[in-house]
Parts: C-alpha cells; sequence; structure tokens
C-alpha cells in the first residue's frame, strides 16, 4: 500500500468514524426524545387517570355523604315522628286526668251545695227535737251519754 493509499484510507476511515458518530449522535438524540415524549405521554396519562380516580373518588365521597345525610334524616324524622306521638299520649293522658278533675269538682261541688243546703234547713228548723224516750220511761236506755234524744 503507498503512501496515497493510506492517507485515503485514513479519510475516509476518519470520514466514516465521522459519519458513524453523526448518525450515533443523531439516533441517540432521536432516541431520546423519543423516551423524553413516551415519558411525557405516560406522565400526562399518569396525571390524567389521577385526575380521574381522584373525581371518582370525589363523587363517591359525595354519594356516602348524601346518603349519610339521608340516613340520619330518615333517624331523625322517625326519632320526631316518635316524640310527636309520645307528646300526643302525654296530651290525651294530661286531658283525661282534667275531665276526671273537672267531674270530681263537680261531683264535689255538688256534695258541697246539698250539705250547705241541708244545713240551712237544719237551721231553719225551728222546732226542737224531742226525745224518743222520755227519761222517766223504764224502758230508756242505761247510758243516756250513748243515746239520742231527738229523731233524725
Amino acid at each position: 500500500m503507498t503512501v496515497i493509499g493510506v492517507i485515503v484510507a485514513l479519510i475516509v476511515a476518519v470520514a466514516a468514524a465521522a459519519a458513524g458518530y453523526f448518525i450515533g449522535y443523531n439516533n441517540r438524540k432521536k432516541t431520546a426524545e423519543a423516551q423524553i415524549g413516551s415519558a411525557e405521554a405516560e406522565a400526562t396519562r399518569l396525571v390524567n387517570e389521577a385526575i380521574k380516580t381522584a373525581d371518582q373518588k370525589r363523587k363517591e365521597a359525595i354519594l356516602e355523604a348524601k346518603d349519610e345525610a339521608f340516613r340520619l334524616k330518615a333517624e331523625v324524622d322517625a326519632q320526631k315522628a316518635e316524640a310527636d306521638k309520645e307528646i300526643k299520649q302525654r296530651r290525651a293522658e294530661i286531658s283525661r286526668q282534667e275531665n276526671r278533675i273537672d267531674q270530681k269538682e263537680t261531683a264535689l261541688d255538688r256534695k258541697t251545695e246539698a250539705l250547705e243546703k241541708r244545713e240551712e234547713e237544719l237551721k231553719r228548723s225551728t222546732r226542737r227535737p224531742r226525745p224518743i224516750w222520755p227519761r222517766s220511761m223504764s224502758c230508756a236506755p242505761r247510758r243516756w251519754s250513748g243515746w239520742r234524744p231527738w229523731l233524725v
């Protein structure tokens, strides 16, 4: 091989090395860009999936809160209905007791009036009661302290 052949071979080798370097550099650059692009796409997909999952969990939490609120409202309504029923029963019992008291007061008033009327009649009567047995009778009771000397 001659010097020119060696120089040409060196130049071809240097040109081939330079071309290989540039081809390798471009290939690595494209591969890195593709990896970055796919990583960005994966990151975007993961972010979108996380947003969807968060929205789904938020909706589930809202639904559970609504269910809990509905259950609590139903429970409160049931307790309120029970309390209203108990209040109604107590009012009815109080009303019955008031009616009984009114009836007893009315009966007591009638008895009081009857006793007052009888007392007035007794006061008006001027005749003096006379004894059933005169003391001179032999059949008179032995103990005069328990004996009622007038007719009733």
